[in-house]
């Protein structure tokens, strides 16, 4: 299988997904997961901005280790993208722009500190057809 090809399935099915894993690195060095919203913003898969509170868990271990992953799959189709890469905290100054891209639950969440958790990908691996395959994008 091609990169390309590669690349237009994570697309897809990221294009799809309605839920995402987020994983960060905590204080003692274990993965800390929480499932979030679509990506209020991104760029094909190089690039997602996700809505978070900034007093929570995962901001804190964002600004203490950039590392972490995202992900999403499909249950019934047996079909799943998993991204490595770093993570960014931007703080939310135009807080009507932002409130225009949530989804409902989004918008209910009512975070005294919402900030967006930048993610810029590093390589993927996609489970699709009964197949693992994976890609370096940092090249």
């Amino acid at each position: 299988m091609t990169e390309k090809r590669i690349y237009q399935q994570a697309h897809e099915l990221i294009e799809g997904c309605q839920s995402f894993a987020l994983s960060t690195i905590d204080r003692n060095g274990f993965p800390y997961t929480i499932i979030v919203g679509p990506p209020i913003q991104r760029k094909g898969i190089s690039s997602f901005h996700f809505y978070i509170n900034g007093d929570g868990r995962s901001a804190s271990n964002i600004t203490r280790n950039e590392l972490g992953c995202v992900c999403c799959h499909y249950e019934a189709e047996h079909q799943s993208v998993a991204v490595r890469g770093k993570f960014k905290l931007i703080e939310i100054h135009d807080v009507e722009a932002v409130n225009q891209r949530l989804v409902d639950y989004q918008k209910e969440l009512d975070y005294a500190f919402p900030v967006i958790a930048e993610f810029t990908a590093l390589s993927l691996k996609v489970h699709r057809d009964l197949k693992t395959k994976q890609l370096n994008l940092s090249d």
